[in-house]
């Protein structure tokens, strides 16, 4: 199995230069040095550059890019988007895609002492968003509009960086007694599901009177948060809840370390139906199928369990059946840490940085493998599909990025590439990503939530 790993090439940039490059342009300073760094694994070599930004000497509305040191080029191309190249590690131009909106909220994301996003969601309906965090706490803010318009080159606009922010306007639970595992909303936008260290599930309603908000200007103050409490309050499991999305409009799937997989009757606060995982479970993938739970398993490998069997227990066999499937336990992958599903490829990623690509038809062989950093540290914490063939990564050595899969049919065409790298943590582990129509938001140790449109 180890002989489909693909070893990808890996691109990071200095998070603040679009600013740099801003205060060149605007005439503010001079110019500037800012660091791009290219990193290989197949030589395992390395190379950190250094470019000059400055004006042109003839056209003063021309920001140069000139390399002063190592071998990296960084341009601007014909869609307006930066890329970098490296010729000696042979890596090819990357674009580099920068967040359109950095959400740092004073309380939660203070450099000196910055509070861990260990779970995110974005509104279906792009009115709000949460975050969940190591203390238990869920906050629920309002999306604003504001810099969605402007170049991708430009900076991210800020919306609580102002002086006159006191705290943002959000709802604040403390339902929680542990980390806040996962949150996902329902389809209408109204209500949230999170799951959590403490056994427990919980549902929120997001509030009119926080929606409404999203007309307030950016940058004006606010009173305190207000309370968000929960509706329902899910209980039964015996370990840390590691999966939850919901089922309809009035139901809800949970998975957990303890081995099970649990449907609930979320309008009348009960467990309806429970499943036997082959053992405890990692990650739920989110997915538009009621009839079926796709999971992570601890041991490295990915089951699917049909929810319309009376029961599925244990590990049934290696193939696909009419209750589901188990991948057999890849070579060298790790522990079971993130899982996303598409149509009928399904990705998982591992505590050791490795992604595996299936076609559920054909579960027993990976369609491929692929990795950055591969080891210790550099766990694969979140995985989303942004289409058929694109997939975001994020990981826990902060370098998230979207994959190519160059598959088609169930079969691999290519080696996957990187399309984009995803600028804006300085080195901090990227914990979570959510997706919807056409934005990608993230967050990680750092406290920030960054948007990006991709």
């Amino acid at each position: 199995m180890t002989s489909l790993r693909t070893y990808l090439p890996i691109v990071t940039a200095q998070p603040s230069f679009p600013d740099v490059v801003r205060e060149v342009d605007d005439g503010m300073i001079p110019n500037e040095k800012i660091w791009v760094s290219c990193y290989t694994h197949k030589w395992g070599k390395s190379i950190h550059a250094k470019i000059d930004v400055t004006l042109d000497a003839h056209d003063r509305s021309l920001v140069r890019f000139n390399t002063v040191e190592g071998d990296v080029k960084l341009e601007k191309d014909a869609r307006g988007i930066y890329s970098a190249t490296c010729p000696s590690l042979n890596i090819p131009p990357t674009s580099l895609a920068l967040p359109r909106q950095e959400y740092a909220d004073p309380e939660r994301a203070n450099p000196q002492k910055p509070h861990r996003i260990t779970a995110l969601a974005a509104a279906p309906d792009g009115s709000t968003f949460a975050t969940g965090f190591l203390d238990g706490s869920i906050h629920l803010y309002p999306v604003s509009a504001e810099g969605l318009t402007q170049p991708p080159t430009s900076p991210p606009f800020r919306p609580y960086d102002s002086p006159s922010y006191n705290t943002p306007p959000k709802q604040v639970s403390r339902a929680h007694k542990s980390t806040v595992a996962v949150i996902s909303y329902f389809a209408s936008s109204r209500a949230i599901l999170s799951s959590g260290g403490d056994f427990t599930l919980h549902v929120h309603p997001t509030g009119a009177a926080l929606r409404s908000s999203t007309s307030q200007p950016a940058g004006s103050s606010t009173s305190r948060p207000t309370p968000l409490t929960p509706t329902r309050t899910l209980t039964g499991h015996a370990r840390a809840v590691t999966g939850a999305r919901p089922l309809g409009p009035t139901g809800a799937l949970s998975a957990s370390m303890d081995g099970t997989v649990r449907v609930w009757d979320v309008e009348a606060g009960e467990q309806a139906g429970m499943h036997i995982a082959a053992t405890g479970v990692a990650a739920l993938a989110s997915a538009s199928n009621n009839t079926e739970a796709l999971v992570a398993l601890a041991d490295g490998r990915a089951q699917l369990i049909d929810l319309r069997a009376a029961e599925a227990t244990g590990d049934p066999s290696n193939s696909s059946s009419s209750a589901g499937f188990t991948t057999p336990r890849p070579n060298a992958f790790g522990a079971g840490s993130a899982i996303a599903a598409h149509g009928h490829v399904f990705a998982m990623g591992s505590s050791r940085g490795v992604v595996a690509l299936y076609d559920r038809r054909r579960p027993d062989v990976p369609l491929a493998e692929f990795a950055r950093n591969e080891g210790e540290g550099a766990a694969v914490e979140s995985l989303v599909f942004l289409d058929d063939g694109r997939l975001a990564v994020a990981t826990a050595d902060g370098l998230p990025f979207i994959a190519s899969l160059n598959i088609a049919a169930g079969s691999r065409s290519e080696d996957p590439t990187v399309e984009r790298e995803l600028i804006g943590a300085d080195c901090d582990a990227v914990r979570c990503l959510s997706w919807r129509a056409g934005e990608l938001w993230a967050g990680g140790d750092d406290g920030v939530v960054r948007r990006y449109m991709v």
